[in-house]
């Protein structure tokens, strides 16, 4: 996962006006189970989500309850 951000950091796009922007990204992770349902696992990534936008932004969060 971390050489994953770190690429990520390192990327640019080149805009018309001759600058660049860099890249930024937050992700939530979440495992499913047995039991989980494809809703729910969606809603578990979406408050890891969440979290990595609160922590510090252009980050990662696991789901843990």
């Amino acid at each position: 996962m971390e050489h994953f951000w770190q690429r990520l950091a390192d990327c640019s796009i080149p805009l018309p006006d001759g600058g660049t922007k860099i890249l930024a990204a937050s992700a939530g992770i979440a495992w499913t189970e047995p039991d989980i349902t494809m809703a729910h696992l969606m809603y578990n990534a979406d408050v890891a989500l969440y979290r990595a936008k609160k922590q510090l932004p252009g980050t990662y969060q696991i789901f843990k309850d």
